[in-house]
């Protein structure tokens, strides 16, 4: 089960637009995505669940794109486990 998580990113502050198309654009490049969970929660706060096929494949997405902007959104990226860069970013309702 550890690997499992391992391989699960945690992507927050999305655009209240997302979609799953949009995501696996922006994280496709890192490696094969098994699955996208898109969860939409109260006061417009939107955050996803990524399910990489490789656990390399989904630290890399945490190492490139936690802080991206995205829509006039910054992503926090990382691995399920809580593990990330260290940055925080600053989302909606923070």
């Amino acid at each position: 089960m550890a690997s499992r998580m391992r391989r699960t990113v945690y992507v927050g502050n999305l655009p209240d637009d997302i979609r799953s198309q949009d995501i696996e654009h922006l994280f496709s490049g890192f490696g094969r995505i098994e699955s996208i969970d898109i969860k939409r929660g109260p006061n417009n706060i939107n955050f996803a669940f990524l399910e990489f096929e490789d656990s390399l494949d989904a630290e890399e997405a945490v190492n490139r794109r936690d802080g991206f902007d995205f829509e006039g959104e910054q992503l926090r990226v990382e691995l399920k486990d809580g593990s990330g860069k260290g940055k925080k970013g600053k989302g909606k309702g923070q």
